[in-house]
């Protein structure tokens, strides 16, 4: 285990020092990280907001979940996968899935299902359509994050000013997503922070 004063030898050692503690980082298992995106300290994890009856395992891997019958206005769903040592997390994988515009989860397949995995730079990025409410649920998408050696999240993202988000018990401030228009669709970001 590094020490403090052998950070601080390496650092006054030039770069071939520099190299050598490059290296035993990533012989720690913290080469997983890659460039702080969220400051160190005040940083909280994002909440879970659990729904595990409508999760199904085994969704494929893809970037678009939209697909034949599908209806809705598209949104570009964007963000960052990050723990609360203040480090990006590269390889996350990024679940979503949500009901259809009649309030329907589908069981047998995997339509409006799919994951991504998060780039280098802990970056993930989908694309389905906007949420809709149905019963007494407020429109959104749930979210189930996993990263090799860290606690898994399962959580809802909401859309600010729904008149039902205050009425749903799963709803919380810290998941609302503000989708903004753009010349092909939505777009809504959400920055995922891990409790590791």
């Amino acid at each position: 285990m590094l020490t403090r004063r052998d950070v601080l030898r390496m650092s006054l050692m030039g770069s071939a020092s520099w190299l050598a503690l490059q290296k035993a980082v990533r012989a720690q298992g913290l080469g997983q990280f890659t460039t702080p995106t969220v400051p160190c300290g005040d940083v909280k994890p994002t909440p879970a907001a659990p729904d595990e009856a409508t999760f199904k395992a085994g969704a494929p891997l893809k970037t678009l979940l939209v697909g034949p019958g599908i209806t809705g206005q598209r949104v570009q769903l964007t963000g960052t996968v990050s723990g609360v040592i203040c480090g990006a997390i590269k390889g996350a994988r990024v679940d979503i899935w949500q009901a259809d515009s009649q309030g329907l989860y589908d069981a047998k397949g995997f339509r409006l299902r799919g994951h991504v995995l998060t780039d280098a730079q802990g970056v993930y990025r989908i694309e389905t359509v906007l949420p809709v409410g149905y019963a007494q649920r407020a429109p959104h998408l749930n979210a189930r994050i996993t990263a090799a050696g860290k606690p898994t999240l399962v959580t809802q993202l909401f859309v600010a000013g729904d008149p039902k988000n205050t009425k749903d018990p799963r709803f919380k401030p810290e998941l609302v997503i503000t989708p903004s228009k753009t010349s092909t669709g939505w777009l809504a970001k959400f920055a995922f922070v891990l409790n590791a």
